[in-house]
């Protein structure tokens, strides 16, 4: 009798095992698909914040070729004022430099 109770209680315990083991399996494949799910999320995040690093990118780069252009349309304008700047001094001195000669031709005579 003795044995025949401990073969029942080996197979009782053979079968809680095997339901542990389904109930971890269980327990485990939710914590999985909470895993998935949260990995996804996260997933998700990254490509929208990346989307949006690459338009404010874009945004910053037209900005900068804006800036650019703008900067290098200012160095033309200033070169160009600076050339008529020159150009207007020595038609002054090239006025001066005739007028000193005249001058100095008549007190000559």
């Amino acid at each position: 009798m003795h044995d025949l109770l401990k073969e029942r209680q080996n197979k009782l315990d053979k079968i809680n095992n095997k339901l542990a083991k389904y109930y971890n399996q269980e327990i485990n494949l939710e914590n999985m698909e909470a895993k998935i799910k949260s990995l996804r999320k996260k997933c998700e995040d990254t490509r929208r914040k990346t989307n949006d690093q690459n338009l404010n990118k874009e945004k910053l780069m037209k900005e900068i070729k804006e800036l650019k252009k703008s900067f290098e349309e200012a160095v033309i304008k200033f070169k160009e004022r600076g050339e008529y700047k020159n150009n207007l001094l020595n038609n002054h001195i090239d006025k001066l430099e005739k007028n000193y000669k005249s001058r100095v031709n008549i007190v000559l005579i």
